[in-house]
């Protein structure tokens, strides 16, 4: 029976689970979600390119950066976000010389996992 699934009012399914008059209203509204651009930016989300700003699996690291040569905002980053980005390390002048620096994906984080042991082991 697909009487659950009309748009003309809550289902009996969200009425027996208890669900709330908005959450009801929301399972009565048409998607309108385009398959062709759901898929595109599934695709885009896992493009590791530097100046994708949607790639899912970049984070923001604070490095120490002394070289103010060195201190530029990386591609693919829009400038709100890059203003964050400075707040969160403290401002571009801050005192601990703190950069926002990008890490990309699963390979980084392993290689800065290395340097950071290999850092531990030789302060030892």
């Amino acid at each position: 029976n697909n009487s659950d699934l009309s748009a003309s009012g809550p289902s009996q399914l969200t009425s027996k689970m208890g669900l709330s008059t908005h959450l009801q209203a929301l399972a009565r509204m048409p998607t309108t979600l385009v398959p062709e651009r759901e898929l595109m930016a599934i695709a885009q989300a896992y493009n590791q390119d530097p100046n994708n700003p949607s790639f899912r699996f970049r984070h923001f690291f604070h490095n120490v950066i002394p070289q103010n040569a060195q201190r530029m905002r990386p591609p693919g980053v829009d400038e709100l976000t890059w203003r964050g980005l400075l707040d969160e390390v403290g401002g571009e002048h801050n005192a601990e010389r703190l950069w926002p620096v990008p890490g990309d994906g699963f390979k980084c984080l392993q290689e800065r996992a290395r340097v950071q042991d290999a850092e531990i082991k030789s302060e030892k």
